[in-house]
């Protein structure tokens, strides 16, 4: 009996030992993966909302501002960016400590059909709006302009005079006083979130501004 409880308390020890061993070999292992978030940064998403008003203008003077009036559909738009030099924020920035002047902007391209103002080089054109999403990060911006694929849209157009995305290529233009340089074509009627005409007098209108 006593040799017997002997091995059973050599078993007891021997199985505390294995436990305690495995439980060592978890624990490093949970701190190795914690050290691996850690080194990795991983934060919450950043989420941003700008809302403004845009500049009272007249259809005339919007007109004559844009450098390029063209009508055209609206292709996929590219992946969106943060205006830094990699595209992406560092992992360990939040809202609290990133710069100011950082932005999420995002490229649309615009296959040009009608070009009722200027000339362009080409038969497509790369036109950029601030907001988008970057992964798990999101940034909306009340004034821009939505550009939906496959719509059929006549854009004001200007080059890009905006010093934190301007010199961040490719070539591309930003639309003219934000929305209200955009129009969906629906049917025979130009239509902008503020108003509407019909498209033969928007063209007529573009004619009389180019004179």
């Amino acid at each position: 009996m006593f040799i017997q409880n002997r091995r059973t308390a050599l078993a007891l020890v021997l199985l505390a030992i294995g436990l305690i061993a495995v439980g060592g070999l978890i624990g490093g292992w949970l701190d190795g993966r914690l050290g691996d978030l850690q080194a990795a940064h991983i934060r919450a998403p950043i989420n941003i909302f700008v809302d403004g008003s845009l500049q009272q203008t007249t259809i005339d003077e919007r007109l004559r501002k844009a450098t390029i009036v063209v009508q055209g559909t609206v292709g996929e738009s590219l992946p969106g960016r943060w205006n830094t030099s990699t595209g992406s924020l560092p992992a360990n920035v939040t809202v609290q400590t990133m710069p100011s002047d950082t932005l999420i902007f995002t490229d649309t391209p615009i296959k040009v059909e009608r070009v009722l103002k200027g000339s362009v080089a080409s038969d497509t054109v790369l036109v950029r709006t601030l907001g988008g999403a970057v992964d798990q990060d999101r940034m909306e911006v009340e004034y821009a302009p939505e550009l939906h694929p496959g719509k059929q849209v006549v854009l004001l157009l200007v080059p890009d005079d905006d010093s934190r995305t301007m010199n961040i290529g490719p070539e591309h233009y930003i639309v003219a006083f934000g929305f209200e340089g955009s129009y969906d074509v629906v049917g025979d009627q130009a239509v902008s979130r503020t108003h509407q005409l019909p498209l033969a007098d928007l063209q007529k209108l573009i004619r009389d501004n180019t004179r």
